[in-house]
């Protein structure tokens, strides 16, 4: 079993539950970055996921 965006719920649930970071802290850096540079390109910008693999993919494995 795998989650997504790796919330509160996921990572200290009864059950660590591997999950999909979304790297929301990266992201609102990167805008924030972007909106305060005047010479900042435009177009895409692209903040990498991370898998954080926990109990429901590593047997054994604990809360983070």
């Amino acid at each position: 079993m795998i989650g997504q965006d790796d919330w509160w719920p996921v990572v200290h649930g009864r059950v660590p539950i591997s999950s999909v970071s979304m790297n929301l802290e990266d992201v609102g850096a990167v805008a924030a970055q972007l909106l305060t540079d005047p010479d900042a390109a435009p177009g895409v910008h692209l903040v990498a996921p991370a898998v954080v693999a926990r109990a429901t993919t590593i047997p054994g494995a604990c809360a983070d």
